[in-house]
């Protein structure tokens, strides 16, 4: 019965096979030739493939932002359902991964070739371009909100296909050209496009590059093409001199000072060394936007203290960079940022806490522009003045009694600030404010002040206020004990180390009591190995509400551990439990964690209070 049953259904099968090679047949030979799709066959968008075996994965450079990067891997894990089922299915990750040939988007001026190619790519300075190039497609712009509307153009371009593929519609390379805001960009009146670039005739390679930038980007601002010659040519009526020209007008470099004068129908670009050309282009750029591109020789004129001279009155920073922007400054060494980016903190470790100008000056004027619109608070003679949240701070100064001491500090949390222009009178005197000892305040997000509601009131620089301390202030947001991030090349030698780790590392970061106590000790060595001869104080974590046991254990033995670790090294424990009320009004959170003012106030006296016998 049952070998019946199998032979039916072979014939049975064999039926069906042979009814479908019919009806095949019958399609094929219709009358128009046309054979009907099938409805499940996969489709397809001219373009490039972004997604599947050769998905493209998203590079961003090493220690910038990867807010824009962010956008195109959210979108490609948006429109891929492959994605969304599978985990880290695309890789967004920095050029500080080797180049192995993958498909790759780039964003911004990568490390890769492709990078570059895209970068020199541009005909004027604003624009931006998308390139293809082998397995690469470089997106590239010069200024942060150009490359976010280059990202916004290529993710208008990604489209997907009903059974997931996602591809970008834009083929071949793309530059999108400013078409230039300020048509009647003029000076004193008279048109910007009326004026030529003179140059010296033996200019440096440098200087003709920095040349063509300043042509090109005058020209898109204006509109107008802005054409460069050599100073063998016939003086002319409008001029932009460059460097020391033949024409009297050219101006010799000063080493304090970079300096942009507007007289007699000739704009002269003077600057303290040929790195402060892009200073000075800025200050043009930036005068052009906020006065709709009518420049008045005053308003276009600056005697900027140079980039050396600014950086003897700059404290609190580790790193100086020369940029576009300005002279970046960060609290961090390239080394401790490239640190902390492997724990997902490069932004905090590249913010601008605690950096601060500080100094002695007779000018009765100061002006000040940095590139953040976070607050700069201004002091005089170490009193509050003012708050400024445009970046800007212009102020005249009673010099009656003499000399004022001036102290700009810098916000807690913006990334890669950038002090754009420091004035001050002409010949005006200028010293660095001096002080008593030297601090290194390592800690999280309560060290960098996290719910402070300005920069000064947080207890890292208060601490340093009190004890008039040139201090590094290295609070980490979300920071642990990670030995990796000290960098034994330190140009700082600290008298006193202040250490505030350990709440993060107790609530969610460490598995269990010996991991955490394994971190703490590697990272207290390592921290005496740098700075043998050093005072370290061991801050225990103030006391917090959510403090139920973790997987390390009690709150209150985790910070055992950490007051006996720094007591092995021969540091000192200082138990800060009680120095913030243990009331929610003396915090900025509901759970109690970060301290608001009024907290910071009282963490600071009592801080103050507990290390100031050990302070010489």
């Amino acid at each position: 019965m049952k070998k019946l049953s199998l032979i039916l259904a072979l014939i049975l099968a064999l039926s069906m096979l042979l009814c479908f090679s019919a009806c095949k047949s019958d399609d094929t030979d219709s009358t128009d030739g046309a054979t009907e799709a099938p409805t499940d066959a996969p489709q397809a968008i001219d373009g490039v493939l972004l997604s599947g075996e050769g998905r493209y994965k998203i590079i961003y450079p090493e220690g910038t932002p990867k807010a824009a990067a962010l956008k195109i891997y959210d979108k490609l894990l948006s429109l891929d359902p492959i994605a969304i089922k599978t985990p880290a299915y695309y890789s967004l990750t920095t050029d500080k991964v080797a180049d192995s040939g993958a498909y790759e988007i780039l964003v911004g001026l990568t490390n890769r070739a492709a990078s570059a190619a895209a970068r020199d790519a541009l005909p004027n300075y604003p624009d931006f371009s998308i390139t293809f190039s082998d397995n690469k497609i470089a997106i590239y712009a010069s200024t942060e909100e150009r490359l976010e509307e280059a990202v916004a153009f290529f993710i208008s371009n990604m489209k997907a296909t009903k059974d997931g593929r996602v591809y970008c519609t834009l083929k071949e390379n793309y530059v999108d050209s400013y078409a230039g805001d300020y048509k009647e960009f003029t000076i004193d009146g008279t048109p910007v496009s009326d004026f030529t670039i003179i140059i010296p005739t033996s200019a440096s390679e440098t200087l003709r590059a920095f040349a063509l930038e300043l042509s090109n980007t005058l020209s898109t601002i204006a509109g107008k093409k802005i054409s460069i010659s050599e100073d063998s040519a016939t003086a002319a009526e409008n001029e932009i001199l460059l460097g020391k020209t033949n024409r009297p007008e050219s101006v010799e470099p000063s080493a304090a000072n970079d300096r942009l004068i507007y007289t007699g129908g000739k704009l002269v670009f003077c600057p303290s060394t040929e790195s402060g050309y892009g200073k000075l282009l800025l200050h043009v750029v930036s005068e052009a936007i906020i006065r709709s591109g009518k420049l008045t020789s005053e308003s276009i004129a600056v005697n900027s203290l140079s980039n050396e001279i600014i950086k003897t009155v700059t404290f609190g920073a580790l790193l100086f960079t020369e940029t576009t922007e300005g002279l970046q400054v960060n609290k961090c060494t390239a080394n401790q940022i490239a640190a902390w980016g492997t724990h997902d903190k490069t932004t905090q470790a590249s913010a601008s806490t605690g950096i601060r100008l500080d100094f002695l000056t007779n000018s009765s004027h100061f002006h000040f522009r940095g590139t953040s619109t976070s607050v700069f608070e201004l002091f005089i003679n170490g009193e509050l003045k003012s708050q400024s949240t445009n970046g800007i701070i212009d102020v005249d100064l009673d010099t009656s009694k003499g000399e004022n001491r001036v102290t700009v500090l810098f916000p807690n949390h913006d990334a890669n600030v950038c002090i754009r222009e420091v004035v001050l009178d002409e010949g005006a005197s200028l010293t660095p404010h001096t002080y008593d000892r030297k601090f290194l305040i390592l800690g999280d997000s309560i060290t960098q002040g996290k719910t402070s509601s300005a920069s000064s009131i947080s207890y890292a620089n208060q601490i340093s206020r009190m004890f008039n301390a040139d201090s590094i202030i290295q609070g980490i947001s979300g920071g642990c004990f990670y030995a990796d991030t000290l960098d034994p090349n330190v140009d700082f030698d600290p008298d006193y180390i202040f250490v505030a780790f350990g709440t993060n590392d107790w609530s969610w970061a460490r598995a269990n009591e010996a991991t955490f106590t394994q971190y703490i000790e590697e990272y207290f060595a390592k921290l005496r190995t740098i700075y043998p001869d050093a005072t370290i104080f061991g801050l225990a974590p103030i006391w917090r509400q959510d403090n139920s046991p973790s997987n390390v254990g009690e709150f209150e033995t985790a910070r055992q551990i950490i007051m006996d670790e720094v007591e092995a090294i021969g540091g000192i424990a200082i138990d800060c439990i009680d120095f913030v009320p243990h009331e929610s009004k003396y915090y900025a959170d509901s759970n109690c964690l970060h301290p608001n003012d009024e907290g910071f106030e009282h963490y600071s006296k009592n801080l103050y209070e507990a290390v100031k016998d050990y302070i010489q």
